[in-house]
Parts: structure tokens; sequence; C-alpha cells
């Protein structure tokens, strides 16, 4: 999923997250690019951080 949060409300950022963890309970593994690295990471079991610096 390439950032499923990116300008949705505060609630429908929670209910993203929410179908996001059932899918995880059922055993489908799930590619989640996202900005918001905190809500991510809670329902994360591996995270990789890319970051990015300008010279």
């Amino acid at each position: 999923m390439d950032k499923p949060s990116l300008g949705l409300a505060p609630l429908a950022v929670r209910d993203i997250f929410s179908i996001i963890r059932d899918l995880k309970s059922e055993g489908t593994t799930i590619l989640i690019i996202e900005q918001n690295a905190n809500t991510a990471l809670r329902c994360a079991e591996q995270a990789y951080v890319l970051v990015m610096f300008r010279y």
C-alpha cells in the first residue's frame, strides 16, 4: 500500500489501519509505504526507514 493515510481525516486513518491489522491477523503479508511512521510502526513486525539527505 502506498501512503494509505495520505489526505484522510484522523478517524478514517484509524479505520484504515484497523483493517490493515485485521488483514495481518489473518496472515496476509502487507508492504506499506507510509509517511505517518508512528501509526505504521504500531502494526508492523518489521520496518525499514529510508532517510533522504539533501546536500
